[in-house]
C-alpha cells in the first residue's frame, strides 16, 4: 500500500493554540481518525463505541475514502484502535494529549503504527501538554512540530536537543496569549510565527 507519512507534533500549554492549529490542518485532510481526550474540540462524526467506529471505519476503508471519525478511547481499547488505524491508511492518526498512551513497547499495536505506520501512509499528529514524556518512537519521527512557550526544563532540553540551542532560545520569547509559536520542519530548521 504505501504512500506519504507525516509525523506533527504540537506541543504546548493549555489555551496555546494546538488545537486551534490541529483544527486548521485537518480541514485539508480526507481521511482522519481523532482519538479525542474526551474534549469534543475536534470536527468529525463521534462515536461512542469501538465497534461502531469499526464499522463505519471499515465500510470506507477503501484507499481515497472519505471520513472524519473522532472517537475517545478507554484504555482496553488502545490496541484495536491502533490496529485499526493502521488497517484503515493512509490516514491521519490524531492524538489528543498523546503522552496519555504510554510506552509503545507494552503496547504492539501502538508501535506498530508508529515505527511500521510510515509503510501504511499512516501519518501521526500528536498534541501534547508535555512533550519530553512524548515516546521516543514518536519523537523521534517528527517531521514538523508546532512548539508554543514552553518554560519546563525538561521539555525545553529536549526540544533544544531536536531542534537546536539557538533556534530553541527562541521558546523564552514566545507570547502566550498571542499564540506565538515555533513552526520546525525537518527541512527548513524553526521560524517564529505570531497568531
Amino acid at each position: 500500500m504505501g504512500g506519504f507519512r507525516e509525523v506533527r507534533l504540537y506541543l504546548g500549554p493549555t489555551g496555546s493554540g494546538k488545537t486551534h492549529l490541529m483544527r486548521q490542518h485537518l480541514a485539508g485532510v480526507t481521511r482522519s481518525l481523532v482519538l479525542d481526550a474526551d474534549l469534543a474540540e475536534l470536527p468529525g462524526t463521534r462515536y461512542d463505541d469501538f465497534e461502531a467506529l469499526a464499522n463505519a471505519l471499515d465500510s470506507r476503508s477503501v484507499p481515497g475514502g472519505f471520513f472524519r471519525a473522532v472517537y475517545t478511547p478507554r484504555p482496553w481499547d488502545y490496541p484495536a484502535v491502533f490496529a485499526l488505524a493502521y488497517d484503515c491508511a493512509p490516514m491521519a492518526l490524531v492524538l489528543e494529549e498523546a503522552d496519555r498512551f504510554g510506552n509503545p513497547k507494552d503496547n504492539e499495536e501502538y508501535w506498530n503504527a508508529i515505527v511500521r505506520g510510515r509503510h501504511q501512509g499512516l501519518s501521526i499528529w500528536a498534541a501534547s501538554l508535555y512533550p519530553s514524556m512524548l515516546p521516543i518512537e514518536l519523537r523521534s519521527q517528527a517531521s514538523y512540530m508546532a512548539i508554543f512557550k514552553q518554560s519546563e526544563p525538561a521539555h525545553v532540553e529536549w526540544i533544544a536537543k531536536k531542534i537546536g540551542k539557538a533556534d530553541a532560545a527562541q521558546l523564552e520569547t514566545l507570547n502566550y496569549q498571542a499564540h506565538e509559536k515555533l513552526i520546525w520542519t525537518q527541512q527548513d530548521g524553526a521560524r517564529k510565527i505570531g497568531a
